[in-house]
Formats: structure tokens, C-alpha cells, sequence
């Protein structure tokens, strides 16, 4: 080629003054979308890490207290309660002891007290993404926004720690941010292509995106995992009945209805740790909730026998709900009452038993068991007002007071307003009509 036609040849484009170097390809101008697109992820970006930042800026030191917490009629978990918050008075620039507090509180169900003591753990500790990862697991059943910062803070810690960015993608996928939580699916698959619960979450987001063949070939290895082959076989079946294959569907449907319940992810890193923290009954009762709730029936009967060899007041409290539940009432009514032999002050149990009692047509048992749980428990609201509904039909007087308590008790409860509105409306119909 001669000078002259070098020359001649046009200088390839550049980014302007006003873009970034790379911005653009070699030898093309941006696109202006792409320039866009660009934009909007460092803004998100941005605004994520500002968001990250506000939960976790520095904050005054407010320790929670056994009696605010409802657990000062268990002496064993207030005693530990209060040496883990002493210790923190003494060392309030421990990490781990703000993450063993909430620890301990998560496992006695308190979440939203668990996850800031995580965030003061992360606030303590920069470097770990397990204190902010755990923030947002325990603040994600609340408000699962503030959790997509937290664990967009922990991915940033640790980019290539699987929990954080997995747990992102879930809530993204919740928060319809579809695209945003495959690119996070698709990030922890990178590393370990085999992920089952990732594959079922890319599927799931790929699905609800409108793309159900992506959808489908995302799920791979999640067919075959015990956590996740049940949920994959449904997912499939809505995938296939969406594609106008109804005979696939019905094979996949048949084949998830015979399968048991998918197993708990393993190695969760907040669900492994609470059983090593759990205090008290209270806490065994959590665990228990929350295994069952989480279809984890094995871990749920390991908790039922270790609450019955060492509560078990608790334990016949448990078999009589379930006996409840079964339709057997009889039997249920046993099981309270041999609760409350061992442990008469109960009062979860004296509620149930009231409940049972009122189900079942006997009023004037049901309200003599509603009057000795508001003598234990004077600040039971919703004691005070199935008293006060029972009370109705034969002292409309006692009635009215008892309904009072219960919306002062409850003051944001529209139940209890309208039924303490119903009874005093009843009260004067009944002296209009009384002769004078």
C-alpha cells in the first residue's frame, strides 16, 4: 500500500473527551443502548453499595435485655443471654461476639434482633462476608430489599464465596429482577457447573422471564439432586405443559408426586450453626418451627426427641396441636392436660387447651381456661379477647371489660376494636330493652 493511500485511509474512531478509555471497541463508536445499559449498572452498583453502607454505618450500642426479649421466665436462657450481652459491654468492638449473640437470638426465633447483631458484626469486621451474608439471611423473611444490599455487601468481600451471590439471585428472582438474578445464577454455575440449586434457580428466573426452553435446559443436575430433584420435576412439568407437551407434563407431575419431600440444601451457613446456640425450650420450639416449616422432616424428629427427653411439656404441648390437628380432640385434650401437670404456668399450653376447649362447643370450660392464662399472662392480648367473645352470651358486663383489655393490649388490632365495638353496642341494646 503506497503513503498516498495510507494517507487516504480514514482514522479509525475514538471515544470522545467526554467517554471513558475502553468505553467504545477498537476501531467502533459505543452503541448508544450499550452506553446506556452501562450507565444503569453503575448506577445500580452504586446504589447498591449505598445502600449496603447505610445498613451498615457505625451505630450506637443497643443491646437487647433477657425481659424485652420474653425469655425471663426461663432462667437457663436468661442467664445466657445475659452473659453473651455482658460480654459485649466489656468488648463492644468484638465481631464474633456480636455474631455468637445472634447466633443465639436467631435460634430462639428472633430474627430481626439476630440480624443486628450480624450487622454490628459486619460493621466490626470488613473483611468477612459471613457477617453481612448472615444479616441478610436473617432480614431477607422481613424485607428482602435491605437483604439484596446485605448480600450484595458479602459478594463484594468475596466474590467467589458461593453463598452470598446464590442467596442474591434467590432474592433478586423474589423481587422480580429476573435478568439481574440470572446473571447471578449464572456467575455461581461458572464456578461450579454442577450446582444444583443454582440450576434450579436459573430455570426458575429464565421461566418467569418468558424463556421456557432456556428454562428447561438450565435445570440439568437439579433433576437428580435430593434437594432439589422434586421442585425440578415440577418445574420441568410446568415447563412442558407450557410447550404443549402434556404427556411429558403428566410423566414429570406423576414422577415429583411419588418422590418425598426435597432434603434441606446442605451446609446452609446460618441453619448448620443455630442448633450449637439453641437455649432453652424456646429455642428448641424455633428450631423445630422452622425445620418443619422447611419440609425438613428429619431433622424435624431429631429436634420432637431431644424437646421430649428434655421438655417434655413441651413435647405433649407439640403432640397435643398434632392430635389437634388430626381431628382427635380427646386425645389432644390429654396431652395438654398432662403438659400442664409438669409445667402448670405454661402458658402456650393453657392457650391451646382454651382453644380446643372453645372448638368444641364447651364454653364455660373454655372460658375458665381463658381466665387462668390472663391471670398468668396479664398482658395476653388475644386471651383477653376470646375471654371476652365467650363471655358474651352470659355477662355481657364481664364481656365488655375483658374486650377493653384486649384492645388496650392490642391497640393496632382492628379484630379486637371491632369486637369490644360489638359488645358494648350488645350491652346497650340490652338496657334499651331492660324494664324500668
Amino acid at each position: 500500500m503506497s503513503r498516498r493511500q495510507r494517507r487516504a485511509r480514514p482514522a479509525p474512531d475514538r471515544p470522545s473527551a467526554s467517554e471513558p478509555p475502553g468505553a467504545a471497541g477498537a476501531g467502533t463508536r459505543a452503541n448508544p443502548r450499550t452506553k446506556a445499559l452501562r450507565a444503569a449498572l453503575a448506577a445500580a452498583a452504586l446504589a447498591a453499595a449505598g445502600t449496603a453502607w447505610l445498613l451498615l454505618r457505625p451505630a450506637a450500642l443497643v443491646l437487647p435485655d433477657p425481659v424485652s426479649l420474653g425469655v425471663a421466665d426461663d432462667p437457663a436462657v436468661a442467664a445466657a443471654l445475659g452473659e453473651s450481652i455482658a460480654a459485649l459491654r466489656r468488648d463492644p468492638d468484638s465481631a464474633s461476639a456480636f455474631g455468637a449473640l445472634g447466633f443465639q437470638l436467631a435460634a430462639l426465633g428472633r430474627d430481626a434482633e439476630a440480624a443486628a447483631c450480624f450487622r454490628d458484626a459486619a460493621r466490626r469486621d470488613g473483611r468477612s462476608w459471613r457477617w453481612p451474608y448472615l444479616a441478610g439471611a436473617a432480614t431477607r423473611p422481613r424485607s428482602p430489599g435491605e437483604a439484596e444490599a446485605l448480600f450484595g455487601e458479602a459478594v463484594r468481600r468475596d466474590p467467589a464465596a458461593a453463598w452470598p451471590r446464590l442467596s442474591r439471585a434467590e432474592t433478586r428472582a423474589e423481587l422480580g429482577r429476573f435478568a439481574e438474578a440470572c446473571g447471578d445464577f449464572e456467575a455461581v454455575l461458572a464456578v461450579d457447573p454442577g450446582h444444583a440449586r443454582a440450576r434450579l434457580g436459573l430455570a426458575r428466573a429464565r421461566l418467569a422471564g418468558g424463556d421456557p426452553a432456556a428454562a428447561r435446559e438450565a435445570l440439568g443436575s437439579a433433576l437428580d439432586h435430593p434437594a432439589t430433584r422434586r421442585a425440578a420435576r415440577l418445574l420441568a412439568g410446568q415447563i412442558d405443559a407450557r410447550s404443549g407437551d402434556d404427556a411429558g407434563a403428566r410423566r414429570l407431575l406423576a414422577e415429583a408426586a411419588a418422590l418425598p419431600d426435597d432434603a434441606l440444601w446442605p451446609d446452609d451457613p446460618l441453619a448448620a450453626e443455630l442448633p450449637r446456640h439453641a437455649l432453652g425450650k424456646q429455642a428448641w420450639l424455633a428450631l423445630l418451627r422452622r425445620a418443619e416449616e422447611e419440609g425438613a422432616d428429619d431433622r424435624a424428629a431429631a429436634l420432637a426427641r431431644r424437646l421430649e427427653e428434655t421438655y417434655p411439656e413441651v413435647w405433649f404441648l407439640l403432640e397435643g396441636k398434632l392430635r389437634a390437628s388430626r381431628g382427635d380432640p380427646a386425645a389432644a385434650e390429654e396431652a395438654f392436660r398432662r403438659a400442664l401437670v409438669i409445667a402448670p404456668d405454661t402458658a402456650e399450653v393453657h392457650w391451646e387447651l382454651a382453644r380446643l376447649l372453645a372448638a368444641e362447643g364447651r364454653t364455660a370450660d373454655a372460658v375458665e381456661a381463658y381466665r387462668r392464662l390472663v391471670q398468668l399472662e396479664p398482658a395476653h392480648g388475644p386471651a383477653w379477647r376470646e375471654l371476652g367473645r365467650h363471655l358474651l352470651a352470659t355477662d355481657r358486663e364481664a364481656a365488655v371489660e375483658a374486650l377493653r383489655r384486649a384492645r388496650d393490649r392490642m391497640p393496632a388490632s382492628a379484630e379486637a376494636r371491632e369486637a369490644l365495638r360489638a359488645a358494648e353496642q350488645a350491652a346497650a341494646d340490652d338496657d334499651r330493652l331492660e324494664p324500668r
